[in-house]
């Protein structure tokens, strides 16, 4: 039995708690669960994909991504369009394949993937309300991926950093950037 987003209160510890029962909703109807009741850590450890299953969805958090562990790269469109997500945190992802990831996410504060290489073009564009993008290993930044992040500001040290793609900074309220002395910058506008 199921009750508020959660595995039954006498199904155990091994299940993870999601703090948006539609994250638990949508990740139970794609059969990621191996008993029906809840979702444990090694059902999420067996996920390797998402796919676009919150592509325009309604949750607001995705912290628990954390415990999919296998889910190295996020599928474009990943989780574009959710309107209502505020948080996304994963330490595993490593890339992102595609473009759009976040986009059109205009809740969206704080985004924790700090072992991410890249960020791909038109991921974040005009996400307005992004505040916090821990991104330590991007060596890649698209064109226009951060385009009107305008709440996206203080320091940027990015010392593995090879590439800024066209317009890929433009209208940020960065204060400070730090750049490796090789970097290539696509076009004349990137910050």
């Amino acid at each position: 039995l199921r009750r508020g987003g959660q595995a039954h209160p006498t199904a155990g510890s091994d299940y993870i708690k999601f703090k948006d029962e539609e994250v638990f909703n949508i990740l139970m109807s794609k059969g990621v669960s191996a008993d029906g009741v809840g979702i444990t850590y090694d059902d999420a450890s067996r996920v390797s994909n998402i796919s676009t299953w919150f592509k325009g969805s309604t949750i607001t958090s995705f912290e628990e991504l954390e415990y999919f562990t296998n889910v190295k790269t996020l599928n474009s469109q990943a989780f574009m369009n959710c309107k209502n997500l505020t948080i996304v945190t994963s330490s595993h992802l490593t890339s992102m394949d595609g473009d759009y990831h976040f986009r059109g996410c205009s809740s969206l504060r704080e985004v924790r993937i700090p072992n991410c290489t890249n960020i791909a073009s038109y991921d974040f564009q005009e996400v307005s309300s992004l505040q916090i993008l821990e991104i330590n290993a991007v060596k890649t930044i698209g064109g226009y991926s951060l385009y009107k992040c305008i709440n996206l500001g203080g320091q940027f040290n990015k010392e593995h950093l090879t590439s800024i793609g066209y317009a890929a900074m433009s209208n940020v309220a960065i204060t400070s950037l730090i750049l490796p002395s090789i970097v290539t910058i696509g076009g004349g506008d990137s910050y």
